[in-house]
């Protein structure tokens, strides 16, 4: 058996080892230099022969990924299913068990009538028990487009909709990818008008209220809107919606 020896490299605060087999402790082989530098040159990471370390002005080779070990179900809880995740980082061989919540698709809209308001819900949230004030939204059904979820969705809890062809996709959002698998998209639907009675769920009450779309920003600027991911939707729209028709968008 061959004794080990290790090659220590560094990044930041970041460390790691690479364990080698060599007959002298303290040299290593020639062709075993030449094989790390080829490795480490490819990582972006230098190696002067007895020493490999990271190379700011190549910026961070770092590997971030982790590999996944193990995955068991933690329960179906109604909104979310919880998976228990076991993963290890490939460089320092660290090892854990993360929780990740699974949810449906979730979608929120912000309908815009041809006078310039925004159509938004007030509701009581159980999670903060108090009232809200947001852009309709919910969750799509399974291999339910996230587009016509959001036109659902606008139309269950509100009863505005507009033409079909006047909703415009924002964005993506991954509302806390620490621990959440869930993904919201976001829409912006123009020229809403009131077509039909809302037709809400059965443990579902709302208040359905028109804000000029000037005013929206004040809103979040003291507090009356909170929610992230409308506050994120509110984000994508002002970065998309550039320009506006005061005939139908305004």
């Amino acid at each position: 058996m061959l004794p080990e020896s290790s090659v220590f490299a560094h990044s930041y605060r970041h460390s790691f080892h690479i364990r080698i087999p060599i007959v002298e402790p303290t040299a290593i082989p020639v062709n075993l230099k030449r094989a790390l530098w080829r490795v480490c040159t490819c990582a972006r990471i230098n190696f002067d022969g007895e020493r490999a370390y990271m190379n700011p002005e190549h910026g961070a080779s770092i590997i971030l990924d982790w590999e996944t070990l193990e995955r068991r179900s933690g329960g179906n809880y109604r909104v979310f299913e919880l998976e228990w995740v076991r993963r290890r980082h490939p460089l320092n061989g660290s090892s854990a068990e993360f929780v990740v919540l699974h949810t449906p698709v979730w979608v929120n809209v912000i309908p815009i009538t041809p006078e310039g308001n925004v159509v938004m819900v007030r509701q009581f949230r159980h999670g903060i028990e108090a009232v809200t004030l947001e852009f309709p939204g919910g969750i799509a059904t399974a291999n339910e487009d996230p587009r016509d979820a959001a036109i659902r969705e606008c139309l269950e809890e509100t009863g505005f909709s507009g033409a079909s062809d006047t909703i415009e996709f924002l964005g993506e959002q991954l509302p806390n990818p620490a621990f959440m698998a869930t993904r919201c998209y976001s829409f912006a639907w123009y020229g809403c008008m009131r077509t039909t009675a809302p037709r809400w769920d059965e443990h579902e009450i709302v208040e359905t209220v028109e804000v000029p779309l000037g005013d929206i920003e004040r809103l979040i600027a003291t507090g009356a809107i909170q929610h992230s991911i409308n506050l994120a939707a509110w984000s994508l729209f002002r970065l998309r919606s550039t320009s506006v028709e005061p005939s139908w968008r305004m």
